[in-house]
């Protein structure tokens, strides 16, 4: 007992008991994790259930924070429609709308209900990903959860995720990078990963890749970081 005791006052102390193990993609998995995705899936759904139609014509153009909501809805659901500001948001056109059709297809959606339930699923994401970024920065799962909750009472969530927006993907998007570089201070992370998370922030939103930008250089040798 007495040279097991010593062993173990001798062994250097660990950190936070979230970072003894090893991050596993598991994490975005769990029946908490899930549980606030579909939380927040369902209140986006109903805020945004809540607003009148009239918010979604041509006329209430930048009433919602500038948003151009009508816009992207028709960009969300129709191929032909005015796609101009892929100049800022290069693939962002290219990934709603084709996610937006397969739900029609799937459910006999009118595109105002499809944009709706679209950007539902993509709060529900976020959820996910956030949940994941507080588990990695060893948060225990009673206060992950309750950053969560926090995150999805809060004024943002309740101005941004109640219309079908690109803000949705763009915040997706960066917070992908901070769990990326949560991962990267905890274990490592390859130059692939960074690579393909720097790609993701510039290609929905091209002011978002300094944060791309931000984890390469923090992250990598400056010579790869340049590449």
């Amino acid at each position: 007992p007495l040279m097991n005791s010593a062993a173990v006052a001798s062994s250097p102390p660990t950190q936070f008991a979230g970072a003894a193990a090893a991050w596993r993609p598991a994490v975005l998995l769990t029946r908490t994790s899930l549980a606030l995705a579909a939380a927040a899936a369902l209140l986006s759904f109903w805020l945004s259930g809540r607003l009148g139609a009239e918010l979604f014509q041509a006329y209430a153009a930048d009433v919602w924070s500038q948003a151009d909501l009508q816009r992207v809805i028709e960009n969300m659901t129709d191929a032909g429609s005015n796609h101009y500001r892929n100049k800022v948001h290069p693939i962002a056109s290219l990934l709603v709308y084709p996610f937006t059709k397969l739900l029609q297809v799937l459910l006999p959606l009118p595109d105002l209900l499809a944009a709706r339930a679209a950007s539902a699923i993509w709060a529900g994401l976020w959820a996910l990903v956030l949940h994941a970024l507080m588990v990695t920065l060893g948060l225990g799962p009673l206060a992950a959860a309750a950053f969560v909750l926090l995150a999805i009472s809060s004024g943002s969530f309740v101005m941004f995720f109640s219309v079908p927006e690109l803000y949705h993907l763009g915040s997706l998007s960066m917070m992908a990078v901070l769990l990326g570089a949560a991962v990267a201070a905890r274990q490592g992370i390859g130059e692939r990963a960074v690579l393909g998370l720097g790609i993701g922030s510039l290609a929905i939103t091209t002011t978002n890749w300094m944060a791309g930008l931000a984890l390469a250089f923090s992250h990598l040798p400056w010579r790869s970081a340049l590449r």
